[in-house]
């Protein structure tokens, strides 16, 4: 299996091992209260890596967690340099990709091509997502 296809089945593992809900109140969220590692935090998301930079740089890959807190959204926004694939962990929303909304609920996946306009939209709970970039290029801006 090549070295490229492995570390993809390692982040897929590694975000379904890592998403787990917790308490706030009465409502169920997908947002952690405490990142497990570094993270880059905002008013309605978390990122955080799951590989080192080191590790994007040699592989050509970024794989990372995102957190989109309950009823958020991550604003309509495109990748101008890889195509991203994210595959939900947790949670409910939608997503809009070219101006086509879509339901998104844990257990499945979207590739967004390159230059492609998208917007994520989170419900209640909030979402959970392992996010690839393929070249890691747009993830390395999550790196400090």
């Amino acid at each position: 299996m090549p070295r490229r296809v492995r570390c993809f089945a390692v982040i897929i593992a590694l975000g379904a091992i890592g998403c787990g809900s917790s308490s706030k109140g009465n409502a169920r969220t997908c947002f952690p209260e405490t990142p497990l590692g570094e993270a880059n935090t905002s008013a309605s998301t978390m990122v955080q890596p799951l590989l080192s930079k080191a590790e994007v740089d040699s592989l050509d890959l970024y794989g990372g967690w995102l957190y989109l807190r309950p009823n958020t959204e991550l604003a309509e926004h495109q990748h101008d340099d890889g195509d991203e694939l994210i595959w939900i962990s947790c949670g409910r929303g939608q997503i809009t990709v070219d101006g086509k909304t879509i339901p998104i609920a844990r257990g499945l996946s979207h590739l967004i091509h390159q230059g492609t306009l998208h917007r994520i939209v989170a419900e209640e709970e909030g979402l959970g997502i392992v996010q690839v970039f393929r070249p890691g290029t747009p993830g390395s801006r999550y790196y400090r």
